[in-house]
């Protein structure tokens, strides 16, 4: 069967299954189209500003690679919704894929030129591309699984602060269900849990920045979320071989309890700032003092100038003159856990540092506010982006505040009101985008576990928990901290949808395109009798 389907200014024609089209995905889309927009003009103001990285290619505008182009209906809305666009690239490996896209272009009055079509290995025509002057501005990674195999080809094949765009799908490998093929495709170990998508990203952020390291770039996140069924990341490669180094310290092994689910980060390595010696900041200070003097119309006591203190300088007193990167210093937490005393999964590395710029995802959703008539998924996308503002980005992972009732064996209560706890004691409390009752905090787990401890006291379980149960052995611990206020504080802000139920029932990944291949080819049945009735087969 064929019909044609209209998305934003595009209108694409499908033949059965041949090309690969979800109408999930638009949000997605949506998203890209949004991100570029503001990459457009980030470049323009950087470029402005006679930056190192903003050199485009005189005025003529950005080029776009889209290496997994399907039925070219991502290209083709890029065309006809982003303006300034020099050059877009829609590649793919398959076929009928590109003779879709060849079709779609035509079919949508598209100006000759401003798409070019490429059927090509996505990863030979990023490699192809990797030399300067052959860059693009914007590579866009959206396959059917994992984007693994593309991110070596495609860190190079971005310019100097570019952007690159990576979908992956392969939710059941990122989350704990194959955390061996993890390995193999991110290098890193995937966990269980209700912060697995977020581990999910971060899994992926660090494979991309290990990729860039190895070319001394490094990457700078701008939005990174997980939508529906799938995770997608938006970051700036940078050429930069001190950024690089500093990548040390941002990446980090997690410890989570196969029992209490408490977590530890373990970072790889750390940053050490050097200090001028202290010969150096005496006389450094010394100068400095006499010059005050002189200003002032005094002179400076003999004393001093002939003894000088030898007493040696703080830190703080001495002028930072560089940094050294080193190994980190751990573990954080013993082989037991501190809350329960189980034993603990190991899972990363993944990336530690911000999950995204808050700058940008802000503009990002003034934008679709503005301009909601351009985007059929405003509702989902205005969700998303309110949801990831208020996640803390500099927090990594969270605390299932579901999972912690349950271990417990107490009635769910509002999680504002253990918020509420943990701000009353300095620490700092947010949500997550991925999940709607997380508690994602820099308060260390046994605080977190203490201030449980403490709303069990006020409000205890119906049945006594079992000897050795985890319940039980958290209890047998009294809180190292003093009684806390569960008390539900005023409304900080305006109430917005954050978590939207799915819009269609099968919400979903869809089947994988077939191609030119389809069941009933007379030359695939021709030769499957073939073989069946030769003797020789048997």
């Amino acid at each position: 069967t064929s019909k044609s389907v209209t998305e934003g200014k595009a209108t694409i024609w499908q033949h059965g299954n041949e090309v690969f089209y979800n109408p999930v995905q638009e949000t997605n889309r949506d998203l890209s189209i949004i991100v570029i927009k503001l990459f457009q003009e980030l470049r323009q103001k950087e470029k402005e500003q006679g930056l190192r990285h903003a050199r485009v290619r005189g005025d003529e505008g950005i080029r776009v690679l889209e290496a997994l182009s399907a039925s070219g209906l991502r290209s083709i809305r890029y065309a006809k919704e982003i303006d300034g666009l020099q050059e877009i690239v829609a590649n793919d490996f398959d076929e009928a894929a590109v003779e879709a896209i060849r079709s779609n272009i035509v079919r949508n009055d598209v100006a000759p030129g401003k798409i070019t079509v490429s059927h090509n290995d996505a990863a030979v025509l990023m490699y192809l591309n990797r030399s300067p002057g052959k860059q693009f501005d914007v590579v866009d990674i959206d396959p059917y699984g994992t984007a693994a195999p593309f991110l070596d080809a495609a860190v190079q094949a971005v310019v100097d602060g570019g952007l690159l765009c990576v979908t992956c799908t392969d939710l059941a490998v990122l989350c704990g269900s194959h955390p061996e093929v993890c390995m193999s495709n991110y290098g890193g170990m995937s966990l269980k849990g209700k912060f697995c998508h977020e581990m999910a990203l971060r899994l992926l952020l660090n494979a991309i920045e290990r990729a860039a390291n190895r070319y001394k770039r490094h990457i700078v996140p701008l939005v990174n979320m997980h939508i529906d069924f799938y995770i997608r990341c938006f970051v700036r490669v940078m050429a930069s071989p001190a950024g690089v180094k500093n990548s040390i310290s941002k990446t980090a092994v997690v410890y989570n309890c196969t029992n209490c689910t408490s977590f530890y980060l373990q970072p790889q390595g750390r940053i050490q700032p050097i200090y001028e010696k202290h010969k150096m900041a005496r006389k450094a200070a010394k100068k400095s003092a006499s010059a005050a003097a002189v200003d002032a119309d005094a002179t400076v006591p003999a004393e001093e100038e002939s003894e000088p203190s030898k007493a040696p300088l703080q830190e703080e007193e001495r002028k930072v003159i560089g940094q050294k990167h080193g190994p980190a210093i751990g573990p954080p937490c013993g082989p037991n856990c501190d809350v329960c005393g189980s034993h603990f999964h190991v899972g990363g590395p993944i990336w530690s540092d911000a999950l995204y710029d808050t700058e940008f995802v802000t503009r990002a959703l003034a934008h679709v506010e503005t301009n909601s008539s351009l985007y059929g998924s405003q509702e989902r996308l205005k969700a998303r982006l309110t949801a990831l503002l208020d996640e803390d980005p500099h927090e990594v992972l969270f605390h299932d505040f579901s999972a912690m009732t349950q271990i417990m064996k107490i009635n769910s209560f509002s999680p504002i009101l253990f918020k509420s706890a943990l701000q009353s004691l300095g620490f700092t409390t947010s949500i997550s985008h991925t999940y709607p009752l997380a508690i994602k905090t820099n308060a260390p787990s046994t605080i977190v576990w203490d201030v449980m401890r403490h709303w069990y006291k006020d409000n205890p379980a119906t049945l006594t928990p079992s000897p050795n149960s985890p319940a039980a052995k958290i209890l047998a611990k009294e809180p190292s901290i003093p009684p806390v206020n569960f008390e539900i504080p005023p409304p900080a802000k305006e109430k917005k949808p954050r978590f939207l139920k799915n819009p269609a029932p099968m919400w979903g990944p869809a089947t994988r395109a077939t191609g030119k291949r389809t069941a009933t080819r007379p030359d695939e049945e021709a030769a499957k009798k073939a073989k069946i009735s030769d003797p020789q087969e048997e």
